[in-house]
């Protein structure tokens, strides 16, 4: 970043002051050029999204069915959860998100409406990062957003999920723009925002806080506002939310426990450093366009500056502007490396901070790209080469989405997930794993569920009941009934029957307590207690120790009794 502290004079466009706009005007044009944008995105998203029925990722469907369930139930509707933190003290770390799914989850048709939703969210990022672009570069800064999608497949990657975090990717922007142009009742909105949108409270918090240091380091002036207005929405936000104090014990969860335990439990890949070859491969096509871009500008005195006439001339603020994307660009990218997952804020802020940082030394783009060592090739060439070296990385993410959101022939899929939630009665305990909970509490809200989202919120607050899920769900676990009944107090084991669930598999086919209510892609079982004629019971069990006496099995009494009949 050092060379962002030069104050590098912006020269001024050839053109009458009085046209230039303030940094929340639009001429007429340029707010078609930002309509045109929104319809085109959420046009591509929506004809992407229309192929298939279902949305890529599973916390998706636990998204829809919580605002699914707060339309039916208002906003203090809790999720069939019946331990951890989310089924002990839940505080919803997403409602504003939920909120705006409303709408959509509560139609006729959910999974339709969760799709449009999505194209909604991610056309409305198109815009966001479109509009930014364009104040730095001009007209052409509307293509910028379009270039990523095709070209960052790790930035495209995390689009296609339905998640919190494309609210919180543009409450980031609106934030740091807010802080460049010194709008803090805008910044101090945007923590309000924050706290009701995303668990993260201290990631708003620090950036906006190393912006304060960096910015007044660079400008010897400290701006106590940029540190304060942040802390003052969040905070605002906090106490707002209908689910406090609940609402803390989730973002304490996630700023602390959670770094302990993603060490030692199996969180998803997601949370992984992002490895140099998957990142050069799936990005290469915005490596090469970063670099172009450095190489296809010109000085800005004497060129066309007819699509420039919006931008600034203030070299103060275009410094500023630069400097505060910078930050953002090299928090996230450095986030990034530590967990792939920070890329869907990295890429646009890495990408702003380059446009704007061109800015700021008064260059703007022209009609050739300089080469390395000697001559030049036309911009429109290098635009062609960047798309041809994208398309290959672009194709595999595409076949990757469609075989992981495929539905089969005539909708197979669908069908099947209707079939295994019907099967199950209303307020059915349940024992699924964290990862398949959000797909049955989406088609059987009715019933409830052990855990959903994240392992760690579990093993937080019930560890014995995790580390029994994880017997049970591994087939570790030599009685499944017994276990399943005992440790989780649930009657019901639902699963996927995929080759890694072959040992629970193994075990539930010759088990005679077991029954199959549904058996295909899925499978949903129950616990029989009518078993005693397929076990012999009339026999003793001898101790380890040759001091201890013989005790008569069954060892429990009740229905724990009933069920147990496994010999070890």
């Amino acid at each position: 970043m050092k060379y962002l502290l030069p104050r590098t004079p912006v020269p001024r466009p050839a053109h009458n002051s009085m046209s230039e706009l303030s940094p929340t005007q639009i001429r007429p044009r340029e707010g078609a050029l930002l309509l045109l944008t929104f319809v085109i995105a959420f046009l591509g998203f929506g004809s992407l999204y229309s192929t298939t029925p279902f949305i890529y990722d599973n916390d998706s469907y636990y998204h829809l069915a919580v605002a699914r369930g707060q339309a039916e139930q208002g906003v203090q509707y809790e999720p069939p959860i019946r331990f951890g933190l989310l089924g002990r003290s839940f505080g919803d770390k997403e409602l504003l998100f939920h909120l705006s799914l409303m709408p959509f989850a509560s139609s006729g048709d959910p999974l339709l409406g969760g799709r449009i939703a999505l194209a909604l969210f991610d056309a409305l990022i198109v815009v966001v990062i479109g509009f930014l672009s364009f104040r730095a570069i001009g007209r052409w800064g509307f293509l910028v957003p379009f270039w990523l999608v095709f070209s960052s497949g790790q930035f495209t990657w995390r689009l296609v999920r339905l998640r919190p975090e494309l609210l919180a990717l543009l409450i980031f922007l609106a934030a740091v723009w807010a802080i460049a142009r010194k709008r803090y009742w805008i910044l101090a909105g945007t923590g309000i925002l924050f706290a009701l949108s995303y668990v993260a409270l201290h990631a708003f918090a620090g950036l906006c806080l190393i912006l304060f240091v960096v910015l007044g380091w660079t400008e010897h002036r400290w701006e106590w506002q940029i540190a304060i207005a942040p802390l003052i929405g969040l905070g605002a936000g906090v106490l707002v939310h209908p689910h406090f104090p609940n609402n803390l014990k989730t973002w304490w969860f996630h700023a602390y426990d959670y770094f302990f335990l993603k060490e030692v439990l199996d969180i998803g890949n997601e949370i992984e450093p992002v490895t140099t070859s998957i990142a050069l491969l799936v990005n290469v096509g915005w490596f090469l366009g970063l670099w172009l871009l450095r190489h296809a500008t010109t000085e800005g005195a004497g060129s066309d500056q007819s699509s420039y006439r919006n931008l600034d001339s203030d070299p103060e603020q275009a410094r500023r502007t630069a400097a505060s994307f910078a930050c953002g660009a090299v928090i996230f990218a450095l986030l990034t490396l530590l967990m792939s997952r920070f890329a869907i804020y990295a890429v646009p802020f890495v990408t702003l901070w380059v446009l704007f940082e061109l800015r700021r030394r008064g260059r703007i783009l022209g009609r050739r790209v300089l080469l390395p060592f000697r001559g030049s090739i036309p911009t429109w060439l290098a635009v062609a080469v960047v798309c041809l070296v994208s398309l290959p990385g672009a194709r595999l993410e595409y076949n990757r989405w469609r075989f992981r959101t495929s539905a089969g022939v005539k909708q197979i899929v669908v069908a099947e997930r209707s079939r295994a939630a019907a099967v199950l009665p209303q307020d059915a305990r349940v024992l699924a794993s964290w990862r398949s909970t959000p797909i049955f509490m989406f088609w059987a809200p009715q019933a409830r569920y052990v855990n959903v989202l994240d392992p760690g919120l579990l093993a937080t607050v019930d560890p014995i009941v995790h580390r029994a899920q994880l017997e049970i769900l591994s087939g570790r676990e030599p009685d499944i009934p017994l276990a399943t009944r005992a440790m989780t107090d649930s009657e019901y084991l639902a699963y996927y029957l995929s080759p890694g669930n072959r040992s629970l598999t193994a075990r539930l086919e010759t088990d005679p307590r077991v029954q199959y209510l549904h058996r295909e892609v899925s499978a949903v079982v129950r616990f029989r207690a009518d078993y005693q004629d397929a076990f012999i019971l009339d026999w003793n069990v001898l101790p380890k120790s040759a001091n201890s006496q013989p005790y008569p099995y069954p060892r429990l009494a009740g229905m724990l009794g009933s069920l147990e009949g496994y010999v070890d």
